[in-house]
């Protein structure tokens, strides 16, 4: 049998080993391997150098006295439980003892071996589940103020430490600077080789991020690909020029992830304090405003640099596939979302060529179809598709050509990408003015979703995988993030597609949350057109749908 290891502190003999009779007679006490010192010295020794369970502790000793010793105990070892004996006229001193960290105490003269044991028992029990709750809140904690992919702070720990930082430096005259980064190129990473290559080139970012700030800043992730950086305190304009240079000179020097090639860069716009304003709502709109001058700024240049090199040979060996998506509430079918096969490079091809050939192929494979067929086509578009000129006319001339009705097209585009462009808003109002639906695709993978999407003109949102992740996992953070969502959603009207769905479980998951779309691979595979109508043709529901069957919803 393995024994309890209890550490005896008391420096008078007899009540020593009158505790040592009592646990040798008592029932149970057997079950106790006890160690004993006289001394508060050397009971701090012993906690370092072995792990007890327990430690049977007396106020007043040669060295130390008083709940002093208490104090010393916990710091020493928070994880010990503590049972305080004192004498007839200390009771007063052991309740004080409780409140500073013991968990029991005994009363010299009247305890016996059975209470002895008992007490030691519920000393122990108390403080493992005191212990249990602490690691839960610190947990739950880190769970609310950091990012769970990157383990950086998240935007509400960011704001409460900008805040600290103003009221330091408005008392000290100091002076900090507030530095909004953006990726560039991050979606075609995306795109071309998944999220999960997605998420390793943001995991090594925010370590490159890490290295290169000072103990004294903070980095956080506040966005699908953005970051902010609090440098705080700078003395001059060369102490930001040098961390944000590391960051940038970084990013730009990953050219590979587990073998993939990736090509990204990043967007830096500063604000400093009190230079720049003197509230954290000025710096904070100053240096959106700067990163999104300098975005457009690298991509004028790069479309520059562009045009001065040979055209490259467009890419001819492409084809449409679809995927499918399913109505929620009905467990059938609903509709196609394009897919670009035999494009294996980091090429983009344009909409000039994609938007025409995909809906001649949805018609086409829909045809004859009558009730069972297809009812949107769901394809995948660009922020900078959406501030071009023309993309607008491009949209509604071919659905004019094709005979479609304008609610049969869907466009999706990433919510990293709904930037504040007046060109974007104006061309997706346009859109839907006409008809066309407008979703957000991989919307919600952190806590500044909801703020950046609410002034969009859209019709939808398409959750990302990660959400209904997190309710596998059961986490904390990741059911309060979808229940905000889901309200969100439910406030604006909007339509919700829950993405990820890989197998039953998640099916019920995700009929819980009365959501009107499901797609994942539980749904369906890729297709090639032939094999559309075949699909929607059998009309049987989705594997594991049980029509009139309510979910228990995995929200309360």
């Amino acid at each position: 049998m393995t024994q309890t290891p209890i550490l005896l502190v008391e420096d008078f003999a007899p009540d020593a080993r009158l505790i040592v009779e009592m646990l040798r007679d008592a029932e149970g006490g057997d079950e106790y391997d006890l160690t004993h010192v006289r001394t508060m010295a050397a009971a701090e020794a012993a906690l370092v150098g072995q792990k007890f369970s327990c430690v049977l502790l007396d106020l007043g000793l040669p060295d130390s006295t008083g709940v002093e010793n208490v104090e010393r105990l916990v710091a020493a070892r928070k994880d010990v439980a503590i049972v305080v004996m004192t004498g007839l006229d200390d009771e007063r001193a052991a309740l004080e003892a409780l409140q500073r960290g013991a968990q029991e105490y005994l009363v010299k003269g009247r305890c016996e071996g059975p209470q002895l044991v008992r007490v030691m028992r519920h000393a122990i029990e108390r403080n493992r589940l005191v212990a249990e709750l602490e690691a839960l809140r610190q947990r739950d904690y880190f769970h609310a103020t950091h990012d769970m992919l990157t383990g950086l702070p998240n935007r509400q720990l960011l704001d409460d430490r900008v805040r600290q930082a103003i009221s330091h430096s408005e008392r000290h005259q100091a002076q900090f600077a507030l530095c909004y980064l953006d990726l560039d190129g991050f979606k075609a990473v995306n795109d071309t080789h998944g999220h999960a290559i997605g998420d390793d080139l943001l995991k090594r970012i925010s370590d490159l991020i890490r290295k290169s700030i000072r103990e004294s800043d903070t980095a956080a992730r506040v966005g699908g690909d953005e970051f902010v950086l609090l440098l705080s305190p700078i003395r001059d304009e060369r102490e930001i020029e040098a961390i944000v240079g590391r960051v940038v000179d970084g990013v730009e020097r990953i050219s590979q992830i587990d073998g993939k090639s990736v090509d990204v860069g990043a967007s830096v716009g500063v604000a400093r304090y009190p230079l720049n304003g003197k509230t954290y709502e000025e710096l904070s709109n100053l240096a959106d405003r700067h990163m999104y001058s300098t975005k457009r700024e690298r991509k004028a240049a790069r479309a520059r640099a562009d045009a001065q090199r040979p055209t490259p040979t467009q890419v001819q060996n492409w084809d449409v596939r679809f995927l499918p998506w399913a109505d929620a509430r009905q467990g059938a079918f609903f509709g196609l979302e394009l897919e670009l096969g035999g494009v294996e490079t980091s090429a983009v091809v344009p909409m000039e060529q994609v938007l025409p050939r995909a809906v001649s192929a949805f018609k086409a494979a829909t045809e004859g179809l009558d009730g069972a067929a297809p009812q949107r086509l769901a394809i995948n578009v660009r922020g900078t598709d959406l501030t071009g000129t023309g993309f607008t006319q491009l949209v509604l001339r071919t659905l004019r050509e094709a005979k479609l009705a304008p609610d049969t097209l869907q466009l999706e585009i990433p919510e990293d990408e709904c930037t504040a462009d007046a060109d974007l808003l104006v061309n997706l109002s346009l859109l839907r003015s006409h008809g066309v639906r407008i979703v957000v695709d991989h919307f919600g993978r952190d806590d500044a979703s909801m703020a950046r999407v609410s002034r969009f003109p859209v019709d939808g949102l398409k959750l990302d995988p990660s959400l209904l992740q997190g309710l596998r996992e059961h986490s904390p953070s990741g059911r309060a993030m979808i229940e905000s969502v889901i309200r969100f959603a439910q406030a604006l009207e909007l339509e919700v597609t829950v993405d990820g769905v890989a197998n039953e479980s998640d099916l019920r998951t995700a009929a819980a949350l009365h959501c009107q779309f499901l797609q994942g691979e539980l749904i369906g595979t890729t297709l090639v057109a032939d094999e559309v109508a075949a699909l929607f043709q059998r009309c049987e529901p989705i594997p594991g749908f049980v029509p009139g069957k309510a979910a228990s919803s995995p929200l309360h």
